[in-house]
């Protein structure tokens, strides 16, 4: 489902903007690396989620 996903969803941002942002556990490695490999690009902001964990943000460049 998440390949789906990250196949899907910049085609469907792309008319309208020029990056995709997403947010992730940060101590969920395995999700990071995935959307590390599909070319996501971790920023530096980070945030405590509502739930609790800390989670870092990830940017996709949509203007290729």
């Amino acid at each position: 489902m998440a390949k789906e996903l990250v196949e899907t969803a910049p085609s469907d941002i792309r008319a309208d903007d020029s990056a995709a942002l997403l947010r992730v556990g940060e101590e969920n490695a395995r999700a990071r690396r995935f959307y590390e490999r599909e070319g996501w690009t971790q920023s530096t902001q980070t945030r405590t989620s509502v739930l609790g964990p800390s989670e870092v943000q990830y940017r996709l460049d949509l203007t290729n």
